[in-house]
């Protein structure tokens, strides 16, 4: 009986902590601070940033161009791997990775979209460039 009330105890806590996990899974963890992101902005943004600036264009035929500005004081170098994570894990095409000086360009190709990003190392921080778009 005392068994079966132990196994019933973690049963519960299980549930709950999985529970816990669902429900923060829902709400973009990468979400960041300041300006909202535009509604249909597919690419995350990186955790522990502060968007400036974010706009959408209407290109008609229900479509959309997007550009997000952030700002982060992690090192352009981090900021960099979490996005080529993110275009593979995303089923993007990384066309383009280069340095130059303190500034890092990438470009994506999925059979649908484009994405440009911009790594600048400004000061003390690094500001990023997203440009995501129709092909």
């Amino acid at each position: 009986m005392f068994s079966r009330r132990i196994g019933s105890i973690w049963a519960l806590i299980l549930v709950v902590v999985l529970s816990t996990f669902s429900v923060s899974g829902c709400v973009n963890k990468d979400q960041p601070t300041g300006v909202k992101i535009p509604e249909g902005f597919k690419i995350n943004c990186y955790p522990k940033s502060e968007c400036t600036r974010a706009d959408s264009t209407p290109l008609g035929d229900n479509k959309f161009s997007y550009v997000v500005i952030l700002k982060s004081k992690d090192d352009r170098f981090k900021i960099q791997t979490f996005y080529k994570t993110e275009i593979a894990m995303s089923g993007y095409k990384l066309l383009n990775d280069a340095s130059q000086g303190t500034e890092i360009l990438m470009n994506a190709v999925n059979d649908q979209y484009r994405l440009d990003i911009s790594i600048l190392t400004v000061a003390d921080q690094s500001i990023v460039s997203l440009s995501w778009r129709p092909r």
